[in-house]
């Protein structure tokens, strides 16, 4: 009997692992079907694994390559639910986040996927391929929404504590929005940088928020936009005070805050220049903010033209005066101005300190200073002193009878009476070369006698803190409270801010806004003969969400917006009619659109579509127009033109968008096509006989140049080329001599 070999069973797989087994074969199916592109296998294979998982272990590496799979295939609203519960597993996996904000990307919800992106970067600084995605997503917006997202933080920063609310005046959300947007587009435009503000909001978000300063610059310069302007005054000192005391704090940034406090600066100017019938306009406040940030950044062209537009009106009365209430410290009222650029806090114990120079110049009156002179001899007391720009102060002049005029400055050197001391020491010394020496005062007629030079460290410390005790009940703090506790409810400005598009609005044909056009003089727009050519089409939104349309010269696109989803097509009834269109339910009788059209269609040719989903994939209704119009004045396209869709709604505006005369009906194209032959041939024959002409002046030119050489030889016996005998004997311009000489920076 032979001998049985007993074999040993391998153990029983329990059902966790045999789930586990076959998760693995067939998530590794779905990895090579991803790869070779075939993202139906892979979402179907991932959604098995997906079932087959036991616990939360792995399940998130799952669901981020599932809404790969889907974002592959175009299919982003389960990408983006993938991405959520990817994220809710796993909140600090990078991956995760970058998933979302593809899927987010896909779905043109590109300020949401400007968040998935900033999270990525917050997980992993160094992830380029997310901050190069960010660029691109904040790229894809329109300057409306940029200035709708830079609103919101405001008002984020407000609810968080770090700015204060507005107390004086105040506007809804959709004029603050509108406000932003006028400043992002002048400051675009004066900056000839279209994409500056872009950059800003880029960098904001990355950041997670803006410094209070900031905000209060920003919020300051889009109520100005919105007609607030008393409220951009309060927020552009608010932000000139937080930005004096960061600079007094970091020295060694002083450069970069001097910027921002140019800027802060030219906010209170335009809160105060306001409008010219605005009641509380007040030009000299403008023209004095002005010449501060002129002063702190100098070579803005931006701040001198502002300076010499709202300064010209002035008397020079006025401008003396200004330039004493900006520069001079020997008033024992000192300009809030100057006390909130270097005043110290309540309760400091630093002493304060100003050098005070007196300078006898040998010039006969105040006209031998002029402006230009006075600017360079700031600017070089400045290099010599080694002191800041802004403590460098012209304090006026007096005329000496018989001796000259006596110009006086004040430095201010703030605590530190060491630099006070050495100044005083070297103008005594050596003032002419201080004042910029012989660079500065050759051939002008001015001279120093540096015998009569007067110099006097003063301190000015109770100057100062008296006068920052009267006002320190109201300083802003660096997270926007005020210690002054009263309830103030902000009015309406005292100008209204004209809102555009407030009865219908231009989108794309899923409702996405687009960019808001140029506009042009004489409302002229574009049109397009070439379907090839025409840009992405824009329609017309109503604001009642009723419909969005547009049109060409021969068709009317209309989506009806208001017909529930996944409806069945049986159970919609549209009426056309040469005038009048009604779409209803066929069992219920809700009507979903009605109204007198604006002109004639063709009801034989009128037809609709539905696929039961939104915007082109909904209701959709295309009416032929009848074109009467046009074809009482077939040279006339923009009879075509339907001012508006029913005869209930608002006129379009005729500038808004590119006109489409791609398919004008055939008698009037073939009768275009004949005059655009004619006038190409036209056009051909003008060039034709423009250069000859232009052959004929270059010929008549050398002959001319010709005889001026062998003149010269007949002249002088020497021959010389005709470019050297023009530069010998330049053109004298005869208007030269009354063209006005160049103003100063006020504009007189």
């Amino acid at each position: 009997m032979a001998d049985h070999v007993a074999r040993k069973r391998p153990p029983r797989m329990d059902e966790a692992s045999l789930k586990a087994l076959k998760s693995g074969y067939v998530k590794q199916k779905a990895d090579e079907a991803l790869k070779k592109g075939n993202y139906r296998e892979a979402w179907t294979k991932y959604t098995e694994c997906l079932e087959l998982s036991v616990g939360r272990e792995g399940r998130d590496k799952l669901l981020s390559n599932r809404s790969m799979a889907y974002c592959k295939a175009r299919r982003f609203e389960e990408a983006l639910r993938d991405a959520e519960d990817c994220t809710g597993i796993a909140p600090r996996w990078e991956k995760g986040w970058w998933r979302m904000a593809q899927a987010l990307f896909g779905l043109k919800r590109y300020d949401e996927a400007i968040d998935a992106y900033k999270e990525c970067l917050e997980i992993n600084a160094e992830n380029k391929e997310a901050d190069k995605s960010m660029w691109d997503a904040v790229l894809h917006l329109t300057t409306e929404q940029v200035a709708e997202g830079i609103v919101r933080m405001m008002e984020r920063s407000q609810e968080e504590g770090k700015m204060k609310i507005p107390t004086v005046e105040d506007v809804t959300f959709p004029e603050k929005v509108e406000g932003m947007f006028r400043h992002i587009k002048f400051m675009s435009k004066d900056m000839d940088d279209r994409k500056l503000y872009f950059r800003k909001y880029r960098d904001w978000k990355k950041a997670g928020g803006w410094k209070a300063a900031t905000g209060y610059t920003e919020r300051g310069a889009m109520y100005a936009g919105a007609k607030c302007y008393l409220q951009a005054r309060e927020d552009g000192m608010s932000a000139v005070k937080l930005l004096q005391k960061e600079k007094d704090e970091s020295s060694q940034q002083a450069r970069c805050v001097d910027e921002e406090l140019a800027y802060a600066y030219s906010v209170v100017g335009e809160g105060y220049a306001a409008e010219a019938e605005h009641p509380d306009r007040d030009l000299k406040e403008a023209t004095k903010a002005y010449t501060m940030a002129v002063d702190l950044s100098p070579t803005c062209e931006r701040y001198k033209s502002r300076l010499q537009e709202y300064g010209r009106p002035l008397t020079d009365a006025q401008i003396t005066e200004l330039l004493r209430e900006v520069y001079n410290l020997s008033s024992v009222d000192l300009p809030p101005s100057f006390l909130e650029e270097h005043g110290s806090r309540k309760g400091a114990s630093t002493r304060k300190f100003c050098v005070r120079i007196s300078v006898v110049f040998t010039a006969s009156s105040p006209a031998h200073v002029t402006a230009k002179m006075r600017t360079g001899m700031l600017s070089q007391l400045t290099e010599a002193l080694q002191v800041s720009r802004t403590d460098v102060i012209f304090d006026g002049m007096k005329v000496l009878p018989r001796k000259g005029l006596r110009v006086n400055f004040t430095i201010n050197v703030h605590g530190d009476i060491v630099l006070g001391n050495g100044v005083k020491q070297q103008m005594e010394h050596d003032a002419y070369s201080c004042l910029g020496g012989s660079a500065m005062f050759d051939g002008t007629g001015v001279g120093v006698d540096q015998d009569d030079v007067q110099v006097e460290l003063v301190d000015i410390t109770p100057l100062v803190e008296s006068k920052n005790d009267a006002e320190s009940d109201g300083d802003v703090t660096e997270e926007g409270e005020s210690n002054e506790r009263s309830i103030v409810v902000p009015s309406r400005p005292k100008l209204e801010l004209e809102m555009p598009y407030k009865l219908y609005k231009l989108v794309t044909s899923d409702g996405r806004p687009v960019e808001r056009k140029e506009k042009r003089a004489f409302q002229m727009s574009r049109v397009y003969y070439n379907s090839s050519e025409k840009p992405e089409e824009v329609w017309a939104e109503i604001c009642d969400g009723s419909c969005r349309w547009r049109q060409s010269s021969s068709e009317v696109k209309l989506i009806v917006l208001n017909v529930p989803l996944n409806l069945s097509p049986k159970d919609l009834h549209v009426e056309f009619k040469t005038r009048y269109l009604r779409v209803t339910h066929k069992h219920t009788g809700d009507v979903y659109l009605e109204g007198q059209l604006e002109r004639s269609v063709v009801p034989q040719e009128c037809f609709w579509t539905y696929l039961g989903g939104d915007g082109e994939d909904g209701l959709m209704i295309f009416l032929r127009k009848m074109n009467l119009e046009l074809l009482q004045k077939y040279w006339e396209h923009s009879k075509s033109w339907w001012p508006r869709l029913f005869s209930h709604h608002s006129p379009i505006e005729w500038d808004d968008y590119e006109k489409d005369y791609s398919d004008l009906p055939e008698v009037v194209a073939i009768h275009h096509r004949k005059t655009e032959a004619i006038q190409d041939a036209e056009r051909k024959q003008e060039q034709l006989e423009s250069k000859k002409v232009e052959s004929r002046k270059e010929r008549n030119e050398l002959r001319k140049r010709t005889r001026q050489e062998r003149l010269n030889v007949l002249r002088t016996g020497l021959f010389k080329s005709w470019v050297q005998l023009e530069r010998e004997n330049p053109k004298i311009d005869p208007l030269a001599s009354s063209r006005p000489s160049d103003v100063d920076k006020f504009g007189h």
